[in-house]
């Protein structure tokens, strides 16, 4: 397919970003820090911001990249429905409350998550291995912060 002769369906990695920003203000407007704290999460509001700021760098760079790249195009989406699943729907069922950034998973990434992985497919860019790959790649960025976090003690100064 000649993405440069046809309309394409990248234009909702852009809508996807913005979600994440919405995202990011409903988790600070409702504590998400606090909440995290509660949860036996290590976090203060510069990991948030940090954290999201590379994000929101993540969405606009798949963005830019599109379909070029559908493996990296698709980890936003691929991270959206890891932390809609996982971090915020998964644990709200265990913890019986919704947690900050909730609504806006469920209502905005798997909605959005669906949509860009559909237009990939209508767009004839994607297969199963990007699929998996796009969502593991979203896992991995989603699970950094933890990991760098589990590593500070180790390899900070």
């Amino acid at each position: 397919m000649d993405l440069k002769t046809k309309n394409t369906h990248e234009y909702l990695l852009w809508i996807a970003t913005m979600a994440y920003g919405i995202h990011v203000m409903e988790e600070h407007a409702f504590n998400w820090v606090a909440w995290a704290n509660s949860a036996g999460l290590p976090f203060g509001w510069p990991d948030f911001y940090i954290t999201n700021t590379v994000v929101m760098i993540l969405g606009i760079s798949v963005s830019a990249v599109g379909w070029k790249a559908p493996i990296y195009a698709l980890s936003l989406p691929g991270l959206m429905i890891v932390n809609a699943l996982f971090f915020h729907i998964g644990i709200s069922s265990v913890q019986g409350r919704l947690n900050p950034g909730c609504l806006s998973a469920m209502f905005l990434f798997l909605p959005l998550a669906w949509a860009c992985f559909r237009g990939a497919h209508r767009d004839g860019v994607l297969n199963t291995k990007i699929i998996v790959l796009a969502i593991l790649l979203g896992a991995a960025w989603q699970a950094s912060p933890l990991i760098f976090s589990a590593l500070a003690p180790m390899l900070s100064y």
